[in-house]
């Protein structure tokens, strides 16, 4: 019981460090509705697409690592204890592993805001920078 519960709370920081790695890296080079980072405004062009894709990723495998710490420290914890807590506390671990999975959203969105306009046409921050100068 303690290895399958051990290994179940490794899945979802191990997938963010193994998928963030892939999309950080090795993107989906072509817009489409099955694999990649995909919100209405990451799917305007390939350049948003791109842009949102590699911050995804590069996120994913940051608070992928993050993640892993206190779940070995969880798991390590759990060592000995009786089935009941441990069913307890993988399933709350598993829950509050979902945050950052699924948290990856606010910063990219916010980045692709910040760094395209509503049409998806990349932003000149140097104008930007020269006018709050």
């Amino acid at each position: 019981m303690y290895i399958m519960l051990s290994l179940t709370l490794l899945l979802i920081p191990t997938i963010m460090i193994i998928m963030g790695k892939v999309m950080k890296n090795h993107h989906p080079k072509e817009i489409n509705p099955i694999f990649g980072y995909r919100t209405s405004s990451s799917m305007k062009n390939i350049d948003t697409w791109k842009f949102a894709n590699q911050l995804a990723g590069q996120t994913w495998f940051k608070w992928g690592w993050i993640t892993l710490i206190p779940t070995v420290i969880c798991i390590v914890w759990l060592y000995e204890k009786n089935i009941a807590t441990m069913g307890i506390v993988a399933t709350a671990g598993v829950f509050l592993q979902i945050i950052p999975l699924c948290a990856v959203i606010v910063p990219v969105e916010r980045a692709l805001k910040r760094e395209f306009d509503d049409e998806g046409k990349r932003r000149d921050t140097t104008k930007q920078k020269d006018d709050n100068e």
